[in-house]
């Protein structure tokens, strides 16, 4: 596990230092019953959302057809509201028409109720977090064309775009103050976002040529090749929306690839400090630690 810390001035501005440090911390065994639990119930929450369709279609007594299977719709990404009476969630379904998943945010108090829609944008919104007062929700939305992180006041009114980057983000959490938020994005490592975009952009154009040139090995992973890009860990002020890679020149993912998520890096306590965990920087191909 890895270690960032930055300090923040006045204005906003943030810097960042880095400290290689390996620690391990073990759970309790208070903790990891919590942690089972909270797991358990979320199962039990999206199995009996997700199939309540279907079951719906055996007590009619009718052969399941490809339309029953395309209506499921699906429950995600539960989370609890800090005052833990209200749990926001993701309610996705296919979109016939687009052949895309469309997603929106949904609210249920805890102690039982109605339901209430929270977005009604085209496209998908996912990955919702509350912050720390509970006033606000972070979440992703590609709404704006290209992935991006959205707040949305829970006192009413319109959700407002938090980062304006070319390039898709990923997995928003709140610092403890509730005044940034940690996020993830692909870059090419030591450029920018927009040099990235300008990047991606230039290879996108035809070419005559489709040979790929590696010097190193884990140049492909699974059906897909390596392109270069890295996933780092960026932060983004709330007021300014100016949004810093805290690991400009980081030559692995973080978190790890392919199934790592916003779980696997944390602030500390007092906001100054990001634990996270990335992909081994030295021999990564003799490890399977991916």
């Amino acid at each position: 596990m890895y270690k960032s810390s930055f300090d923040r001035s006045d204005d906003g501005s943030t810097f960042m230092r880095t400290d290689c440090k390996t620690t391990v911390k073990t759970p309790t065994n208070k903790a990891i019953f919590n942690q089972r639990k909270v797991c358990s119930m979320r199962i039990l929450f999206f199995a009996l959302i997700l199939f309540y369709p279907l079951a719906t279609a055996l007590a009619a007594g009718r052969v399941l057809t490809v339309d029953d299977l395309l209506s499921v719709k699906s429950v995600s990404d539960p989370q609890v509201s800090p005052d833990g009476k209200t749990v926001v969630y993701v309610l996705s379904e296919l979109n016939r028409k687009t052949h895309k998943t469309a997603g929106d945010l949904w609210t249920i108090p805890i102690a039982g109720g109605e339901p209430k829609r929270l977005t009604t944008a085209p496209g998908l919104d996912n990955h919702p977090r509350f912050s720390p007062d509970g006033k606000t929700i972070a979440f992703v939305s590609d709404r704006s064309g290209s992935a991006q992180i959205w707040l949305l006041p829970l006192d009413g009114g319109e959700a407002t775009q938090a980062t304006h980057l070319p390039i898709d983000v990923s997995g928003p959490i709140w610092s403890p103050a509730g005044d940034a938020i940690a996020f993830t994005a692909e870059v090419y490592p030591g450029t920018s976002a927009d040099l990235t975009a300008e990047k991606d952009k230039k290879k996108a154009e035809p070419t005559e040529s489709k040979v790929r040139t590696y010097d190193d090995l884990m140049f492909r992973h699974w059906t897909a090749w390596d392109e270069g890009k890295r996933s780092h860990l960026f932060i983004v002020p709330v007021k300014t929306g100016e949004a810093k890679d805290l690991t400009p020149d980081f030559q692995v993912n973080i978190p790890p690839g392919p199934f790592g998520g916003s779980n696997e890096y944390a602030f500390s306590a007092d906001g100054r400090s990001i634990a996270f965990t990335a992909e081994p920087i030295k021999d990564h191909a003799f490890s399977t630690n991916t």
